[in-house]
């Protein structure tokens, strides 16, 4: 299997075949020409979409590390750039792009002319600029995406200069995402974008948006690539339990949802269609390597032996139903870093688990208290008991959902469990391996992690950029993965005909995949 930066493996063959992006790709020169997502130019008329988090704040600088709310995002913003199916960056906004140095520390975007936000001020190159200073001023959830960005400069009318102090191979990736959303300029500068979003995507909000129950939008009649704008209106319904989504997709109060594999099987027998692809891993984060919480994930052998204590089969069975395919690694199989023999590196054995503790000095185990939160609740036996198997006893904590990202990033608990996107390498490594990560909370590093990271920074386009620093992570077990696991969205066929646009590095559809029922 070819492997490209801006890729991972795709689970849906048939779906990748017809859902194509209509945006042409650009490498720098060239610009993008537009064709109907649906194929056909159809539009239906309300689509009513389940999702799991609600928005805390519509500024960009604030958004959150959800897949879900990034749709709702771009719903009503724009980004730079787009990717399509094979994780090739393609046109958004910016209509050109290019590396004008070698080191690839300049990058210049050229803004395509004639669109307007939704209040009908004109894009340009200084509302780019106003954006992305304000992404980064913000310091919000998802501000490494800018990392390594010194300088942001409005070149002339149209053109927007980006100056980077080291590379930064997950940049023009970043730009298809939350650091490359537009929003208005003047709610930016009077703060009213907080709650009041005005960009120049495909829909606007509207009044009877409720915070926290549901969020309205409406298609606008100037925007500026209407065979997007796949449905009239949208009605997304915040209902973070898993039960309350299921059961409002079979009573027809919604038409497309997340569901859980144990669901499958009763929406079906309401008559759902299920879509199903490859999008996370699943897993623990064993963060706390530096033992400043728990001493004892200071030693290598205690987190090779948690690694040794999980029977990843028993799990994908019975918490992902068999939708999934077991590793012991957090690279996607499509990226650049993944190593196929890694997936086998930790094979479940208890014996050897024990015998790595005892080596390590905790031969009578010890204790360790973990956070767990609705939906992912239903991990919390499998991490109990086969660890208690092996004599380390957690303890377990309920938090809530809005608290249990901060729970991570903050170092609040020595580890915990994880759902994280197949991303591009670098946007796995900004996440989870620098010493500024979210997700690395510690401030774990040293000598060779540090090696290994400007290795596969300075790496360009190789295709193996990430690999020796992956088989690091792994022998050194800085996480301990379960398995990649599927994501399967049932939805209504008498609203919906199909998903498309199903892309791995995402456990949402997109926004315009969801095509409206004849």
């Amino acid at each position: 299997m070819r492997k490209v930066n801006m890729s991972i493996r795709k689970s849906l063959a048939a779906a990748a075949a017809v859902a194509v992006l209509a945006l042409t790709a650009c490498s720098g020169g060239g610009g993008g020409s537009t064709t109907s997502p649906a194929g056909d130019g159809s539009r239906g008329d309300l689509l009513r979409v389940g999702v799991i988090n609600d928005v805390s704040s519509w500024d960009p600088a604030q958004a959150a590390p959800s897949a879900d709310l990034l749709e709702m995002e771009r719903a009503i913003y724009d980004t730079l750039l787009l990717t399509d199916l094979e994780g090739e960056v393609i046109a958004g906004l910016a209509e050109e792009w290019a590396y004008v140095n070698d080191e690839r520390t300049e990058l210049e975007l050229k803004i395509r002319e004639g669109v307007t936000f939704s209040d009908g001020t004109a894009l340009d190159a200084e509302a780019v600029k106003i954006n992305l200073d304000n992404f980064m001023a913000g310091n919000g959830p998802m501000a490494a995406q800018l990392g390594g960005v010194q300088a942001v400069e409005a070149a002339d009318a149209q053109t927007v200069r980006l100056t980077l102090g080291a590379p930064n191979p997950a940049l023009l990736f970043n730009l298809t995402r939350q650091a490359g959303l537009i929003a208005s300029p003047a709610g930016i500068e009077s703060g009213s974008i907080a709650t009041d979003p005005v960009g120049t995507g495909p829909y606007v909000l509207d009044a009877a948006s409720v915070r926290g129950s549901q969020y309205v939008m409406t298609a606008r009649e100037d925007y500026w690539q209407p065979d997007y704008q796949m449905w009239n209106s949208l009605n997304f319904r915040v209902l973070a339990d898993p039960t309350a989504r299921a059961n409002a997709l079979t009573s027809k109060q919604i038409d497309v949802t997340l569901v859980q594999p144990g669901q499958i099987e009763q929406v079906e027998a309401q008559g759902a269609e299920i879509a199903t692809w490859t999008a996370s891993v699943m897993g623990l984060i064993l963060m706390d390597r530096n033992g400043a919480m728990a001493p004892e994930l200071e030693d290598v052998r205690v987190r090779q032996a948690i690694n040794h204590a999980f029977d990843r089969d028993l799990i994908l069975e019975q918490a992902g139903k068999g939708l999934g395919e077991k590793t012991a690694q957090l690279f996607g199989t499509g990226t650049t870093a993944y190593v196929e023999e890694l997936d086998e590196a930790y094979p479940y054995d208890p014996e050897k688990a024990r015998a790595l503790l005892a080596e390590a000095g905790y031969a009578d185990g010890f204790t360790v208290p973990m956070a767990f939160a609705p939906p992912g609740e239903f991990v919390a036996p499998f991490i109990t008991q086969q660890l208690g198997d092996i004599g380390i006893t957690v303890e377990k904590v309920s938090i809530t959902p809005q608290q249990f990202s901060s729970s991570i990033s903050g170092g609040e608990y020595a580890m915990g469990w994880t759902v994280q996107g197949l991303d591009p390498a670098w946007v796995t490594v900004q996440r989870n391996i620098l010493p500024e990560s979210a997700y690395n909370p510690f401030g774990t590093t040293n000598d060779d992690v540090a090696a290994l990271i400007d290795q596969t920074r300075n790496a360009g386009d190789a295709d193996d950029a990430g690999e020796e620093l992956n088989r690091y992570l792994v022998d050194n077990a800085w996480f301990a993965p379960w398995y990649r696991v599927g994501a399967s969205y049932a939805y209504n066929p008498d609203v919906v005909s199909e998903i498309r646009n199903i892309v791995d590095y995402s456990s949402v559809p997109l926004l315009f995949g969801y095509v409206p029922a004849k």
